[in-house]
């Protein structure tokens, strides 16, 4: 089981009874240094100093302090310190930034590089990701993205970025599918906001579904549109909204009588198992989801299990990981493991860059390299990359909700 356990570094022997930690993860069982001399403790020092772990600062980016997102990066940072087999010798150390306004993003990550990294993460938010991934590229420096906004055409890669987030194409053929096996022939689309149409145009083009259109208001009274859908005798909805806003529609959507054994719905949010969904599960509705992160996965269950002890655990009030936060802990992971890899071939050494400069990361390259030949079996399964950074490996559970909850009735 993984440690969460914060590590303790420096300070002087309290007590004759202490034992002392190497900062290379070895630790030196003393029974007792009463008896030892004040010049051996000293030499004791001096050797542990000597062989003092190599430090790799990431850099980490995040719109608001103490998101569940930004814990989780900490706690995968914690994680990948306390195993010795994993980058022995070698400590990651965090570099974070807060981007409350976006005009501030070129100024902190600049700081972040000028600090020297290998690798940055995040932010969120599509607008100010796009800025830190264009930075990145000049200065050849890996950046981790988890987040599904979408701001630009979806071939448009860049070189040193590497999206955990299922690619926009790849979900879109999963909803086809999906419906397809259903047998969905006509539905309504209800979405919120234009990235919800490119999210969900396969479906839109496929000439085999007869598909209408209405977009939310955006006001917080879903109603008048619902009534509408009620009135034209819509029994199948596609509904593509924030999680933040599915327990509402839905609500709304009973309250104007659409929510009944003869309505149909297939949610789009990855995240439908962080929604209450206690007051729509003995209605009859069939209600159907995809999910990334298989909850009753042994490692999504170990690191649930460890979180719970957390003061400030990375999850929700139903215990259940979100999805972004589940992404950025394999992110770390992936980042751990690819550097692990290229040490064994060749050390590596952060360097302090400018944005302005003329300079680039002798090892952004390599790295890079390394995380896209490289796998990993994470909280979000099996993660790969292709050659441009785009996630390869998606494997998503069909999940239907029932009396006794959300349950599992296949695979993409």
């Amino acid at each position: 089981m993984m440690e969460f356990k914060r590590r303790k570094h420096g300070g002087r022997p309290a007590a004759a009874a202490t034992c002392f930690t190497s900062p290379t993860k070895v630790l030196l069982h003393l029974s007792c240094l009463s008896w030892l001399s004040i010049s051996f403790i000293n030499l004791l020092l001096l050797t542990q100093f000597a062989y003092a772990a190599d430090q790799i600062k990431i850099g980490g980016l995040f719109e608001v302090r103490d998101t569940n997102v930004e814990i989780a990066f900490r706690q995968a940072i914690e994680a990948v310190n306390h195993d010795n087999y994993l980058l022995p010798n070698t400590v990651l150390t965090p570099q974070i930034r807060y981007v409350q306004q976006p005009h501030t993003i070129h100024k902190k990550v600049c700081s972040i590089l000028a600090s020297g990294v290998g690798a940055i993460f995040g932010p969120q938010k599509a607008g100010t990701s796009v800025h830190v991934q264009s930075i990145c590229d000049a200065l050849e420096v890996p950046h981790f993205k988890i987040s599904s906004e979408i701001t630009r055409d979806i071939t448009d890669v860049a070189s040193y970025s590497h999206n955990l987030y299922p690619h926009p194409s790849t979900l879109a053929k999963a909803f086809k599918e999906v419906l397809n096996s259903l047998g969905w022939k006509k539905f309504c689309i209800i979405y919120e906001n234009n990235n919800g149409l490119i999210r969900i145009q396969e479906l839109i083009k496929d000439e085999k579904f007869s598909v209408s259109l209405k977009q939310l208001p955006f006001s917080d009274d879903y109603r008048p549109i619902l009534k509408e859908a009620r009135e034209e005798g819509v029994t199948h909805i596609v509904l593509d909204i924030e999680t933040k806003n599915i327990f509402t529609v839905l609500k709304q959507a009973q309250q104007v009588g659409i929510m009944t054994s003869y309505h149909n719905y297939f949610i789009t949010s990855l995240d439908l198992h962080t929604v209450d969904l206690e007051d729509f599960r003995h209605g009859g509705t069939n209600l159907y989801t995809l999910q990334l992160v298989d909850l009753h996965s042994p490692a999504v269950q170990r690191v649930i299990q460890d979180w719970t002890f957390e003061e400030d655990p990375p999850i929700g009030r139903t215990n259940q990981i979100q999805t972004e936060v589940a992404l950025m802990y394999d992110a770390v992971k992936v980042f751990a493991t690819a550097l692990g890899q290229h040490m064994h071939s060749m050390n590596i050494n952060t360097t302090a860059l400018k944005c302005d400069g003329d300079a680039a990361w002798e090892y952004g390259t390599s790295l890079s390299n390394f995380i896209r030949m490289g796998s990993l079996y994470g909280l979000t399964g099996l993660i790969t990359f292709d050659f441009e950074g785009v996630r390869s490996s998606v494997n998503l559970d069909m999940v239907q909700l029932t009396q006794d909850g959300l349950k599992s009735i296949g695979k993409y």
